[in-house]
């Protein structure tokens, strides 16, 4: 994800803050849930690149309170989430977050930039 991450976002000259726990606890993920983590993930860096116009994305994954967090959040021009946009990429990342049985949080300001957080319960993980 770190690699994917700098490549993407190299290119356009947004600069990237990548945080993970200095231990990060044996997680036994299925191949399933490995993939639309990072579709949700790639999804999202693609949407930054694309029509963001960011300066900085932070990216943080973590496990805490029993819980696996994907938290991506970028500087950009941000967007108003109640008008409806052609691309399904908002829209497959949502059907992902609910195959996975997790919650898929954004928050958006116009001129502030956005926050994407996948929120994934360590006990629908089946670890």
């Amino acid at each position: 994800m770190r690699r994917y991450a700098e490549e993407i976002l190299e290119r356009r000259d947004i600069r990237l803050e990548f945080n993970t726990p200095s231990s990060v606890p044996d997680l036994n993920l299925n191949a399933n849930l490995r993939r639309n983590i990072y579709l949700i993930f790639k999804e999202s860096l693609t949407n930054i690149v694309r029509h963001a116009e960011a300066a900085m994305v932070e990216i943080d994954f973590r496990s805490e309170n029993g819980k696996l967090i994907l938290s991506i959040t970028d500087n950009g021009r941000g967007f108003d989430k109640t008008v409806d946009f052609d691309g399904n990429g908002l829209l497959n990342m949502k059907k992902r977050a609910a195959e996975l049985k997790g919650e898929l949080q954004i928050v958006s300001t116009e001129n502030k930039g956005t926050t994407i957080v996948l929120i994934l319960s360590r006990s629908e993980l089946r670890l």
